[in-house]
């Protein structure tokens, strides 16, 4: 995998790796070579508890690749206004060490599960009610390039 991944940039611009969302051997080569580790996490105390062991994970791989930095992402959001788990999930990410906290929030909507269906992303969606959730990807990617 790390012979590939250093062949891919070396003949593209940008490569993304998808390693899922469990320590793996995949996921540590990868963090090895990597500019950016994106990780998205539910506002849910379960999800957040696991970000100290990433972070861990994360910090070993930064003795070897100083040039990896890390951002996390809410995602799965609700979107009803009364309910507090953005907030209080933005606050429990504060004390996480290595990694940038994303302004963009990725809200659970309907469009998400329509293009996960036909094998699209929300923005390849001819659809009007996709609007919102193609400005949170629009908005997502700038985040991540500027800084990138």
């Amino acid at each position: 995998l790390r012979r590939t991944l250093k062949d891919l940039n070396k003949r593209y611009k940008e490569v993304i790796v998808d390693c899922g969302g469990w320590d793996s051997k995949e996921f540590r080569t990868s963090l090895l070579i990597s500019d950016l580790l994106i990780t998205p996490i539910r506002p849910s105390q379960a999800d957040i508890e696991t970000l100290p062991n990433l972070s861990e994970i994360v910090d070993q791989a930064s003795e070897i690749n100083e040039d990896l930095d890390g951002i996390v992402v809410i995602t799965q959001a609700p979107s009803h206004p009364t309910v507090n788990l953005i907030k209080n999930a933005q606050e429990a990410l504060t004390e996480l060490q290595g990694f940038k906290v994303s302004t963009n929030i990725i809200y659970m909507r309907k469009p998400y599960i329509d293009a996960l269906a036909k094998g699209l992303g929300v923005i390849d969606i001819k659809n009007t009610n996709t609007k919102k959730a193609k400005q949170e990807i629009e908005e997502l990617a700038k985040e991540v390039y500027n800084n990138g």
